[in-house]
């Protein structure tokens, strides 16, 4: 396919690079840039030059490297790599991105998001306009037809392919399809995953440069297929599948690990869960070995309710965790809430909890306020609830912790699971027996009945707990 893709695509004037290495591509775009006096570069936001570090090259080269894409933007302002694959500045508020604008652009303060936006769109214009050489990516590459299909929500892609009189496109070799009919299926497939959209707003196709029967588009197209460790994970059997991937950020969004420490920590381009799978393979295999702790192995964090429904918390603390992608015997639950999920996680989220015959305990945590919520439930299986503040959070983990224990996995057949806060021991019946008594601490709390102060101490337990 690759080489049905060089023959398709050179026949309509578009030349094709093939660059082993990272630095063959910065070499490759230098030579580009140099040969047509480039000053200014406008690109839009692309994956692959942020794994080959483009923008640090182009400034190298005293060439103004312009991202278009208004997230990209934002982060070039504030000289921070993406976030997000897919949404790179989703770490900031809207408060941030005013105040970086105020210290970077000189905008008068306190102005909407759609002022900003506008702002940024008058700036990127006269780019746009200035710019000798436009830089791409490719969501994917199509063989049959010999062209590049460009998906996004802002116009950016297509401005900087269409206004510069030369056009660079840098894509992973493994972004090759068989044919321009299978975009069927991938561009719903990636606006679905990537952003909950049927189809993003600006879908393109690019064949080659500017025909003769044409009036607009660039003059000249280069078309640079990156390797860079694809074909070490290409030829592993066990590694391949990390090369369908259609980067769509869906992984980044179900992970709790990535939730809970955020893009930067990975110190990579890729982050989440699919960075960590490929960048040890496209990088040093031995730098990057930690990258595979920065995983929960997920099927230990979906919760399945009695209604049938799924969920992710960001911490579970299960019975019986005999299915393999789910569990549905939790005795705690925890969330950490945010702006856009505290209320569905306090609301209906929570009355789909409620259901769970075993759930004891349910955390809410507001890293914000500094709030802890903590809902348990009674003997008389009635649910209340107590609030804990910045100061009295060791002692409501102390409570959960004295109160939570490990229990053998009951039997399917015969086995039922009791819990009792009041003896401090956990049960089942024709099953084996494990009893955790708790040191008492010195924290003063009791426990949630009344009958037992809580340990900051020391435990021992006897059975075979997991």
């Amino acid at each position: 396919m690759l080489q049905q893709f060089e023959n398709n695509i050179s026949a309509r004037g578009a030349k094709v690079i093939w660059a082993e290495t990272a630095e063959d591509a910065l070499n490759e775009i230098g030579k580009i840039c140099k040969e047509k006096n480039c000053k200014t570069l406008v690109k839009s936001k692309s994956m692959v030059t942020e794994e080959i570090h483009l923008n640090k090259y182009l400034q190298q080269q005293g060439i103004e490297s312009i991202e278009t894409d208004l997230g990209e933007y934002i982060q070039q302002l504030d000289d921070e790599p993406p976030y997000h694959i897919v949404t790179p500045a989703m770490h900031k508020s809207k408060e941030d991105i005013a105040k970086l604008f105020v210290e970077k652009l000189g905008t008068p303060a306190g102005l909407s998001p759609q002022q900003l936006t506008l702002v940024a769109r008058e700036k990127l214009r006269k780019k746009y306009v200035e710019a000798e050489v436009g830089i791409t990516g490719a969501n994917f590459l199509i063989a049959d037809t010999g062209s590049i299909s460009v998906t996004e929500n802002e116009g950016n892609g297509r401005l900087s392919s269409a206004f510069p009189k030369t056009h660079i496109v840098i894509a992973g070799i493994e972004k090759m399809i068989p044919s321009l009919k299978d975009l069927s299926l991938f561009l719903p497939l990636l606006a679905t995953f990537g952003t909950g959209q049927q189809l993003t707003v600006y879908n393109t196709i690019i064949s080659g440069p500017k025909q003769t029967n044409e009036v607009d588009g660039p003059e000249e197209m280069y078309v640079i297929l990156l390797d860079n460790g694809r074909t070490t994970l290409l030829e592993n059997p066990k590694t391949r599948e990390a090369l369908y991937c259609i980067r769509c950020g869906a992984c980044l969004n179900a992970c709790p690990v990535y939730k809970n420490i955020g893009g930067h920590s990975y110190e990579t381009t890729y982050s989440g869960p699919i960075g960590s799978v490929i960048t040890p393979h496209l990088k040093n295999l031995k730098e990057y070995k930690h990258l595979s702790y920065a995983s929960s192995l997920c099927e230990g964090f979906k919760v399945k309710t009695p209604k049938g429904n799924f969920f992710y918390p960001d911490i579970i603390v299960c019975i019986n965790n005999s299915e393999r992608y789910y569990t549905n015997e939790p005795v705690l639950l925890v969330e950490i809430l945010s702006e856009t999920t505290r209320k569905f996680d306090l609301t209906d989220k929570f009355i789909q909890y409620q259901k769970i015959p075993t759930l004891q305990y349910y955390l809410c945590i507001e890293p914000e306020q500094q709030v802890i919520i903590f809902y348990f439930k009674t003997t008389s299986e009635e649910w209340m609830t107590e609030t804990f503040t910045k100061d009295e959070m060791a002692t409501c983990f102390c409570s959960v912790t004295s109160c939570v224990k490990k229990v053998d996995k009951p039997s399917k057949s015969t086995g039922t699971t009791t819990l009792s806060k009041t003896s401090g021991t956990t049960s089942t019946t024709n099953n084996t027996t494990t009893t955790t008594t708790q040191t008492p601490g010195n924290c003063g709390h009791t426990c949630r009945d009344g009958s037992t102060t809580c340990g900051g101490g020391s435990s021992s337990s006897s059975g075979t707990g997991y």
